[in-house]
């Protein structure tokens, strides 16, 4: 037809790579980690809430006041309610996850060197 020719595709263009890629997603799993890390915090201190309370209630029984007494209630019908085998699981698995960050850390550390003269 009058010799035009169709241009020729083009090969997409590679992902970005290089400094600018590499440093969105560090801030990215920066972020994420912090992100993690306050979240087991909150749950840890929630968890700690929980049996401080429990504690208060066993100390002080009903003269503890209503909050405690509910919380205390509460805890009871959780643990009789979940099956045995369920409280089992959650238990091995929560000492498997601490045996698992217990020697994570302990590779993470260097062995204590002797001072120098």
């Amino acid at each position: 037809m009058g010799g035009r020719t169709l241009p020729t595709p083009r090969p997409s263009a590679p992902p970005p790579e290089g400094r600018g890629a590499s440093v969105g997603v560090a801030a990215m799993l920066k972020f994420v980690t912090t992100a993690k890390r306050a979240l087991w915090e909150f749950v840890e201190l929630a968890f700690l809430l929980v049996l401080a309370l429990v504690l208060i209630f066993l100390l002080l029984g009903q003269s503890a006041g209503p909050y405690v007494a509910s919380v205390a209630d509460n805890v009871t019908k959780f643990a009789t309610g979940a099956s045995a085998g369920m409280l089992g699981v959650v238990l091995v698995l929560a000492i498997v996850y601490l045996a698992m960050r217990r020697m994570k850390w302990d590779a993470g550390a260097s062995a204590p060197r002797a001072p120098r003269r």
